[in-house]
């Protein structure tokens, strides 16, 4: 979809994949990658022409995974794809160029959930269980815990600028979305 400065929304293309997909993320201008459901491999990337891929995932899980068990994101500068994995507690940190993974894990991530790129080659990470977003390092250090004031975080996305947050909650009787300043 194409989004205009007055914010009206124009289909650009619709992609049809041969497998289910749970998130989506942009890789650069032509290709994305998404966290797979019911596939072999996690994660596959897709074009902007529908040409579907593989992703170099060494230490990544060698397992299928249901719908809402696993959410992945994409940090371009450092080429890190990342997996995280609902009720293991643990987020995957995986280099596409070197096909080196880490795993985090530890008492701040319960039930992580959707991820998005942070500044710095950071990033964040809902946790549904904990009530809070983690923000971690390329080298896999939690940086900051932030405790959002809602429950059953679902998703998380940084403005183009860095400058604000946007974390939404899947709670059926009180869903929100809250913004919040982010400093440097």
């Amino acid at each position: 979809m194409s989004v205009s400065k007055s914010n009206n929304i124009t289909l650009v293309r619709t992609l049809t994949t041969s497998f289910p997909c749970d998130s989506i993320s942009p890789m650069d201008d032509d290709s994305f990658i998404v966290s797979t459901i019911h596939h072999q491999d996690p994660v596959r990337t897709i074009t902007v022409h529908g040409q579907e891929g593989d992703v170099q995932h060494t230490g990544l899980p060698d397992k299928t995974y249901k719908v809402g068990e696993s959410l992945c994101t994409y940090i371009a500068p450092h080429k890190t794809v990342v997996l995280t994995e609902r009720y293991t507690h643990k987020v995957y940190l995986c280099n596409t160029e070197s096909g080196t993974c880490q795993t985090v894990q530890c008492a701040q991530i319960r039930e992580p959930r959707g991820a998005c790129p942070g500044n710095h080659g950071t990033v964040f990470v809902c946790n549904r269980l904990t009530n809070s977003v983690v923000q971690i390092s390329p080298q896999g250090k939690i940086v900051m815990t932030h405790d959002v004031g809602m429950k059953f975080l679902l998703a998380v996305s940084l403005s183009r600028d860095g400058a604000r947050l946007a974390v939404s909650n899947g709670h059926v009787e009180n869903t929100k979305i809250k913004i919040f300043t982010v400093s440097s």
